[in-house]
């Protein structure tokens, strides 16, 4: 068998780059649609390949010695690549996820108010439990309380959560249980990196409503993209002190324009989605934009939770 048997030129050319049509993925006639050539996908082409390669050692050479210089030339300039020093962008995007974040937690809310609502819990065998929560937002000089107080319900008894921020500070959380009808117990201090304490039962940890990973000090700038419509800058947060059934790593989306997060991911020690935050709905209140539901889901336990405000809005 000789060349000359291949009647039409680019028969010839075919098999002498038939090596070199592997790294296109034409991989001995398996792929139907490559550009080469439509002839080598027939039997009697694959079979003609084989036997040719065989027995002219000469043509089976020189594409092999076209595909190892491919493999020079490609391994060249990774080790190029490897000698250039590092990107500007790495240390770029850590001053810009660290300044967004900063930014974030040192801007004190613009007014005072309180809001009435429910925790809509579902368990993750299927349970659903109502708790009436209260929402007050206090605001001083240099610093503001969160303060959330559930009424009992689904066999947990009534909380009053005190979220203490104050500007260049960690965050103070204040615990204290419903004793009777109107009073609470002493309330408990408890510090930043024990807060991973479910509220009442439901899927909202006290570490959650401080957002507390927006204060670790690793805070990088991974990427920009739309979320709900939305452009929107993704922050990686990570803990420097993970713990079992905590969060190793946050995913923030910050809303571009407004600079408040619009949805999150948490990620435990093995790298695996832990829990899932997102703003479900915002309403206009007397000119202003006010959240009116947020839900976080588990998504090892299956369960999820529903903050829904009927925002009822009172100006202390």
């Amino acid at each position: 068998m000789t060349l000359s048997k291949l009647i039409r030129p680019w028969d010839r050319l075919h098999f002498m780059m038939r090596d070199f049509s592997l790294w296109l993925g034409a991989c001995d006639g398996r792929c139907p649609q490559r550009p080469l050539t439509e002839r080598a996908t027939t039997p009697q082409g694959k079979r003609f390949i084989g036997k040719y390669s065989l027995s002219h050692g000469l043509i089976s050479k020189t594409a092999g010695n076209a595909g190892l210089r491919l493999v020079f030339i490609g391994c060249l300039i990774l080790c190029c690549a490897a000698a250039l020093p590092p990107k500007k962008e790495t240390l770029d995007s850590a001053n810009e996820g660290m300044a967004l974040m900063q930014d974030i937690i040192s801007r004190p809310p613009p007014q005072k108010g309180e809001e009435f609502g429910l925790l809509k819990v579902r368990s993750g065998d299927g349970k659903r439990t109502q708790v009436p929560v209260k929402y007050t937002l206090q605001v001083n000089e240099n610093e503001w309380r969160d303060l959330y107080e559930t009424q009992p319900a689904g066999g947990f008894p009534g909380q009053r959560l005190t979220v203490l921020h104050s500007s260049g500070k960690p965050n103070q959380y204040f615990l204290a249980t419903k004793l009777d009808q109107s009073h609470f117990g002493e309330p408990a201090l408890i510090e930043s990196i024990n807060a991973n304490i479910p509220l009442s039962g439901t899927d909202f940890w006290l570490s959650d409503l401080g957002l507390e990973f927006f204060h670790w000090p690793a805070q990088r700038l991974v990427r920009k993209e739309m979320k709900k419509s939305r452009p929107c800058k993704v922050v990686e947060s990570i803990n420097p002190n993970p713990e079992a059934g905590g969060y190793y790593r946050v995913l923030s989306w910050i809303d571009s324009e407004f600079g408040s997060p619009i949805r999150a991911e948490g990620y435990d020690r093995n790298n695996k989605l832990l829990k899932e935050f997102s703003i479900q709905g915002i309403k206009k209140i007397n000119g202003h934009w006010r959240l009116s539901e947020i839900e976080i889901r588990n998504d090892q336990t299956d369960s999820r939770t529903r903050l829904e405000f009927e925002l009822v809005i009172k100006s202390p």
